[in-house]
């Protein structure tokens, strides 16, 4: 793995403090405090054979026992303007997610140098930008879904990096355009095996790890008039680590025997790259918005490969915003596992590793239709249910608890969720 390690969050401390001699930090003039809320439900014990999560980073079981986990969260955000040129932001975020410190909780943390009104540098923990929804993912108030479609905004665990960002703009209000550039990296936990163990330690054990260091990321964007377009590429030198317990007891009884075995686990286990490429539109005109993103993942090790896509379609009526939303997962990539042919006559094995392969694959399509309603200033209440059609020999972040996916699967949950900025 490469030695780059960006100590970006701890940086943003030390640059405070020797700002500080220009300006009153302590002073209430110089910050502004403001926050976010969901609180929201879905039916995730409607099925006992799929759970139901909207991101990885979420315990499939827990969700199960308690349907308020979902998308329920609070979010608080402190914003000091330090002079006229240096800006310092930080946000909490309080949700169910796998955490192992308190550093988990904030997404962003970073400090901004403004030098002029078309460049920006930014230093910290800050937004991933691969989405349209990268600034504001988890401010619920600020799109109209009950939350983002979960074929492309679910599979990846982490939304923030530690790093470094330049921003360039340029342009008018009637031609803006915008460039960045990031450098840093990422590092989260999160489930891809969601079976229900018997106790906390054992699922603490069986939580997977990714790590990006270093990542790379540009991207460009476009808005005039009712028109918005964005594209970026991402490149990861990425660490994948999925913990199974049963499966690494196998190996370790069996590496002695298989040569092939060290191979076979390189394909879950390993450090390599993944390159991500995406390409946003957005039409919003009247009461009428049209919103469209398309991204493709070339990875070279066992991991979400292929293409992923939405289009959602929303018309306003006054305060009420019925909208339909329908998503889309693909993963073509071979599976070299099944060519094992010492392993293919333990059988036991093979189907194991088989079915961690299938885990990673996503081939589904789904279809939301919701409606918002604003019913009073910065408040506002939504409904949405969502129709997946899962396809066999393929996973899901809808996972299954015993980890079989030998056929197709059509499931049906719905949601309601205030949500709220303050």
């Amino acid at each position: 793995m490469s030695n780059f390690k960006c100590p970006c969050w701890i940086l943003p401390f030390g640059l405070l403090l020797s700002l500080n001699a220009d300006a009153d930090l302590l002073s209430s003039n110089h910050w502004k405090l403001s926050g976010f809320a969901t609180v929201g439900y879905t039916e995730t014990n409607k099925y006992q054979d799929r759970y139901f999560r909207r991101n990885l980073y979420q315990s499939g079981q827990e969700l199960n026992d308690n349907g308020f986990l979902v998308d329920s969260r609070i979010g608080l955000q402190a914003k000091a303007e330090i002079s006229n040129n240096w800006e310092f932001v930080s946000q909490v975020v309080l949700r169910e997610q796998y955490a192992t410190n308190i550093e988990d909780y904030f997404d962003s943390f970073f400090v901004r140098y403004r030098p002029n009104d078309n460049w920006d540098f930014t230093l910290g923990r800050q937004p991933f930008d691969l989405f349209f929804l990268s600034d504001h993912r988890n401010v619920s108030y600020s799109y109209d879904w009950v939350r983002p479609p979960t074929e492309f905004y679910g599979f990846l665990p982490y939304g923030s990096f530690d790093g470094i960002k330049i921003t360039r703009t340029w342009g008018n209000f009637d031609n803006a355009w915008q460039w960045n550039l990031s450098v840093g990296n990422i590092e989260a936990h999160f489930e891809i095996d969601i079976a229900d163990e018997n106790t906390d330690s054992q699922r603490k054990l069986n939580t997977d790890h990714a790590q990006a260091d270093p990542i790379y990321n540009t991207e460009l964007s476009w808005q005039s008039g009712p028109w918005r377009v964005r594209a970026n590429f991402a490149l990861l030198h990425f660490k994948q680590e999925l913990n199974d317990l049963e499966l690494d007891h196998t190996l370790d009884l069996l590496r002695p025997l298989f040569s092939e075995i060290d191979g076979a686990v390189d394909k879950f286990d390993i450090e390599t790259s993944m390159r991500y490429g995406a390409l946003g539109l957005s039409w919003q005109s009247g009461d009428w918005k049209i919103q469209t993103e398309i991204s493709t993942i070339d990875a070279d090790f066992q991991h979400f490969n292929g293409q992923r896509a939405y289009v959602h379609i929303a018309k306003r009526f006054g305060a009420w915003l019925p909208y339909a939303t329908f998503g889309y997962a693909r993963d073509n990539s071979d599976d070299e596992l099944s060519n094992l042919s010492n392993i293919d006559t333990l059988t036991g094995l093979h189907q194991r590793l088989l079915q961690e392969s299938v885990k990673l694959k996503h081939n589904q399509k789904s279809v939301a239709l919701g409606l918002r309603y604003d019913f009073s200033t910065q408040q506002a209440v939504k409904v949405q249910c969502d129709k997946f059609y899962f396809e066999a020999d393929s996973g899901s972040v809808q996972g299954r608890p015993d980890e079989t996916y030998s056929q197709d699967q059509t499931k049906t949950w719905c949601s309601i969720n205030l949500d709220l900025v303050f």
